[in-house]
């Protein structure tokens, strides 16, 4: 049974100019991975992320902004993350590539064990003495969260 203390996050912070986020760990994927969407958009550099935008080919072609969003956002994701889990991104330069290997590796939601195990923890969750009923409920919209995507 998983009980609500009156602070369950124990994940280091990041710390960027419009926010902060906890540093992804092998639990917290949907919630970083929805904190860094915005963060991205703040830097114009989601879309390189999503692979939406690519850099710009042909004569007239200055790659020079592009190239500098995309070290941006490849910055920002490297730094958000814990050290257990940069050793999964380590050698990559390309933000796109590391987006999706984060994906690959911690989206524990998009398999059928992962949704299973949500849902158990969901189900599971009870309020527990000197627990707030606001700490209780945010966990609970955590996992419906995570079910729904």
């Amino acid at each position: 049974m998983t009980t609500i203390g009156l602070d369950s996050s124990t994940s280091a912070m990041c710390k960027f100019k419009y926010g902060k986020t906890a540093e992804l760990t092998h639990q917290n994927y949907h919630q970083w991975h929805r904190d860094m969407e915005f963060f991205l958009h703040t830097k114009g550099a989601f879309d390189i992320v999503l692979g939406i935008e690519v850099m710009p080919v042909g004569r007239a072609a200055d790659p020079g902004d592009f190239n500098k969003r995309s070290r941006k956002a490849a910055a920002m994701i490297h730094a958000a993350c814990s050290t257990p889990v940069k050793a999964y991104i380590n050698t990559m330069c390309d933000p796109q590539a590391m987006w999706n290997e984060l994906k690959t590796k911690l989206d524990t939601a998009n398999s059928l064990a992962g949704r299973t195990a949500i849902r158990h923890r969901f189900n599971q969750l009870r309020l527990v003495s000197g627990a707030t009923l606001e700490a209780y409920i945010a966990q609970l919209r955590k996992y419906k969260n995570m079910l729904a995507s």
